[in-house]
């Protein structure tokens, strides 16, 4: 990227200043630095102009440094949240294949439960069918009971 040249004033001094940066972004640096010479003039009892350029420099290190803890506690912030998120998706993996397995689980007792009715009916049909078949047999006998009567 080129280097940009722009003329700037802070303070009521002009100054040229050169960077990489585009002209729009030394513009509004230039004037914050020019905004917080002024409030601070404002706000204190500094007359050099050289004082007051170190003194807006150190407030302006300052709300860097605490930009900068900031910045470093929403990046630990935001690795935790990172971790915690990819925790939940691992849990919430587990539990959709736990919910399938239950799904499964469920299925195969569905059709052993048919099974097992099925069981049950063909057990009820048998008692049924044996008891058709007592009934059957004291028939018989009844009508060989008879039919011997009768034969006689």
């Amino acid at each position: 990227m080129e280097n940009s040249r722009i003329k700037v004033r802070i303070y009521g001094q002009e100054y040229t200043i050169v960077g990489e940066r585009p002209e729009d972004e030394i513009r509004r640096t230039a004037s914050y630095v020019d905004e917080r010479m002024h409030y601070i003039a404002q706000n204190s009892n500094i007359g050099s102009t050289s004082s007051l350029a170190v003194l807006s420099a150190v407030n302006i290190a300052d709300e860097l440094f605490g930009y900068e803890q900031e910045m470093a506690r929403l990046q630990a912030e935001n690795e935790q949240l990172t971790k915690d998120n990819r925790k939940f998706a691992e849990m919430w993996d587990d539990a959709k294949k736990t919910v399938i397995e239950y799904r499964k689980e469920i299925e195969e007792l569905r059709v052993k439960a048919s099974d097992d009715k099925g069981l049950s009916e063909l057990q009820d049909k048998y008692k049924e069918l044996e008891a058709n078949y007592f009934d059957l047999q004291m028939e018989n006998i009844k009508l060989k009971s008879e039919n011997a009567k009768l034969n006689r």
